[in-house]
């Protein structure tokens, strides 16, 4: 069975490295050296894929002007535009948030976000790995 172009992967091994290589733009070719760090990769990249494909589907919405979020952005400056924004903790356990505009307040709530960085503390508290475990747990949790 042929797979299309984009999907074909094709797992290298060569003294005693592995190297993963696709026709995909997504990856790039790595080189690791047990199938435990390539299985790492492969799960980052799913982990990745995934975010796009839920961003996708999110910038599909129609927004106030009733447009969809994608008339007005691409995801790479979606991304681009988030990526200006610090989370800072202070040494004495405050955290605050910079760069943060009007701007983006209002495309995290056209992303379904609303309320997002209206305290630093709390968007710490999303990053935290507790928080994370939590999540995932009532996701296994809900599957089963």
């Amino acid at each position: 069975m042929l797979l299309k172009r984009s999907l074909r992967i094709s797992i290298v091994s060569s003294r005693g490295s592995v190297s993963k290589r696709t026709s995909s733009d997504l990856f790039h070719q790595w080189r690791v050296h047990s199938s435990a760090a390539l299985d790492g990769a492969l799960f980052t990249s799913f982990i990745g894929l995934s975010i796009l494909t839920d961003m996708r589907r999110r910038m599909e919405r129609l927004i106030s002007s009733g447009k969809p979020l994608k008339s007005l952005y691409t995801i790479e400056e979606v991304f681009k535009t988030l990526q200006r924004i610090t989370l800072l903790r202070e040494p004495n356990g405050r955290c605050r948030l910079l760069n943060v505009s009007g701007r983006d307040r209002q495309l995290m709530a056209d992303l379904g976000f609303e309320g997002l960085f209206d305290s630093a503390d709390a968007v710490y508290e999303l990053l935290t790995a507790r928080h994370m475990d939590e999540v995932l747990s009532a996701e296994s949790r809900n599957c089963l």
